[in-house]
């Protein structure tokens, strides 16, 4: 699937998802030089049960990850209280099933002298300004939390991202990048861990390495986006950057690879730290200017281009049909690691909606294959028929205008034995049917669905040896499917 499309589609899904309860917990793992870190782990309100989870890396900037510099913050219920764009992104990840980590670079390597508040201001001009370099030793930090989440179970390490602020940020594009900061070599594949890389207002001038800022060799292994005011300082000497990675190396939209920087009209530094709360909208301010502008364009964007990113590399199955009864084809996918089935509606050529099929967990497992998208009901709109690669059983899976209505064992002879060919209306009843093949004894097996259910099955008077399926299609006009075949000997 076009990632463009998956970007656009999930901007429309996640602008209007639903929430649901997460869970809140510090943690503590292995970091680089026998340091202990800490984090603050946001966990989907499914965690206990569920598996094959998403997750994001989250690097904090230069005044640490606490509301007001305090490691003390609480919030009223007693979770962490953490800085407002950190906590409000990893509320929002667990809320849409993505566990997300705030890894806190600062407060284990608090010198014992040195004050706990003023400790967490290393930003430029303070007393402790770059004590914890955000070049090197963050780098490291991001690659121990990624160990630590990927050694879980239940976390699918394909799809671990890195999201990062200004001083976490200029860690994430070291981490990001193709080569070391210091020589311009290809680090091995082994070395890249993270699936995809979201930096709002890194700093990009010549401390960040790579050559420098006009003959830059940085480019990314992964996808990057930026998000960057135009009135922040950082502002033109990343888009250099950027621009250098597009130009000179290819690091451009569906290379695998790409870079993608946004520019926010009249927005400055931390641009996205105003507000705790999620944006449910784009600004409507004509034109959408300034910072509160740029936070919700950012943050809507930034979330659909990660998931779009988790998408590309869990996806297993993209299929295109008219589930919905519209006319118009319609994506259906389905995750290479939960089984879970998604819709992506169309109408008119445009994404018109997007969700997760609410198909039970126990007929989305490894075993039930996807074979078909028969109308089996007779409504107009197209369902699922999964078949289980173990025992050789089949399922229905009914939907209705793209939604999940029901699902049921049908009555079709074991998939150990038979393997599915095709669909069509092959009686002209407005009921999909369904073809099976005998591959032990070369036959091909038609059954008639009617209402959802097979009410007949019989052999077809097909050519066996030596031909091959090709098509179906209503080839004599009279209203029902016929069969193309063709002979392999002779064409």
């Amino acid at each position: 699937m076009n990632r463009l499309l998956s970007f656009c589609l999930l901007v429309l899904f996640f602008c209007s998802s639903s929430h649901a309860a997460v869970s809140v917990q510090t943690v503590t793992f292995n970091g680089p030089d026998a340091v202990v870190l800490e984090g603050v782990m946001y966990q989907p309100e499914n965690w206990a049960n569920g598996s094959g989870f998403s997750a994001v890396v989250m690097m904090h900037g230069c005044s640490g990850i606490w509301s007001s510099k305090n490691p003390d913050a609480v919030n009223g219920n007693g979770t962490p209280n953490l800085q407002n764009h950190i906590e409000k992104w990893g509320l929002k990840l667990a809320e849409e099933g993505i566990v997300a980590l705030a890894v806190d670079s600062f407060t284990p390597r608090k010198p014992a002298e040195a004050d706990a508040i003023e400790w967490q201001d290393q930003c430029s001009g303070s007393t402790y300004a770059g004590m914890v370099d955000s070049y090197t030793t963050r780098v490291l930090d991001s690659r121990s939390a990624w160990d630590y989440l990927a050694t879980n179970s239940k976390i699918n390490g394909n799809t671990i991202a890195l999201l990062g602020w200004s001083h976490g940020a200029q860690a994430s594009m070291v981490e990001a990048a193709e080569t070391d900061k210091d020589n311009d070599v290809s680090r091995q594949a082994s070395d890249h861990r993270f699936a995809a890389t979201v930096v709002f207002y890194p700093g990009c001038g010549s401390n960040l390495g790579f050559g420098g800022v006009n003959s830059s060799y940085w480019r990314p292994y992964r996808n990057v986006l930026m998000q960057m005011g135009d009135g922040d300082s950082f502002h033109d000497n990343c888009q250099t950057r950027f621009d250098r990675a597009g130009s000179v190396y290819g690091a451009i939209a569906d290379s695998g690879h790409g870079v993608l920087f946004v520019s926010h009209a009249e927005a400055a530094h931390s641009f996205d730290a105003t507000s705790q709360t999620w944006p449910a909208d784009y600004c409507v301010d004509n034109p959408p200017v300034g910072d509160t502008c740029a936070m919700n364009k950012a943050d809507i964007e930034s979330l659909a281009f990660l998931q779009a990113e988790f998408l590309a590399n869990r996806q297993v199955l993209s299929v295109v049909d008219d589930f919905d009864n519209d006319g118009d084809g319609d994506v259906l996918l389905r995750s290479g690691s939960s089984g879970q089935f998604a819709l992506a509606s169309m109408q008119g050529g445009a994404v018109s909606g997007a969700a997760s099929l609410a198909i039970p967990l126990t007929w989305t497992s490894e075993n039930w294959v996807h074979q078909a998208n028969p109308d089996v009901d007779g409504d107009g709109d197209k369902d699922i028929v999964t078949g289980n690669s173990s025992t050789g059983a089949w399922r229905k899976i009914i939907l209705e205008n793209g939604a999940y209505v029901s699902q049921s064992a049908i009555w079709l002879d074991s998939g150990n034995v038979y393997a599915f060919v095709a669909v069509g209306d092959f009686d002209g009843d407005g009921d999909d049917d369904i073809v099976l093949k005998n591959n032990n004894v070369n036959t091909w097996q038609l059954n008639e669905v009617q209402s959802g259910g097979i009410v007949d099955k019989r052999n077809l008077p097909l050519y066996t040896v030596d031909y091959a399926f090709q098509a179906i299609g209503d080839f004599d006009g009279d209203g029902d499917d016929d069969v193309l075949m063709r002979r392999s000997s002779t064409g």
